[in-house]
């Protein structure tokens, strides 16, 4: 019981210092990550609508505030879901 003990409270007290003297930080959420990346609008895009555009070799479903055209390339403004 003692180790049992011991070791939760190990984990629970020393895990984050171990963390930042490895260099581990937390990964960044794809929202996050992508935020100001251009993606390749590949279907049009209006106002209201969803289109197509890839975003690091991936078809993503996308909304954007303007008409967007095939071919432009736009910035990612935020991620919600699978639409860009």
């Amino acid at each position: 019981m003692l180790f049992i003990a011991l070791s939760i409270a190990g984990v629970l007290l020393l895990r984050k210092p171990v963390q930042q003297w490895l260099g581990a930080n937390a990964p960044l959420l794809p929202s996050e990550e992508m935020r100001g990346e251009w993606a390749l609008v590949t279907e049009e895009i209006r106002p209201g609508d969803v289109g197509k555009v890839e975003l690091r070799g991936t078809t993503w479903s996308a909304r954007a505030n303007r008409t967007v055209r095939v071919g432009e390339r736009a910035p990612v403004d935020r991620i919600d879901g699978l639409t860009v």
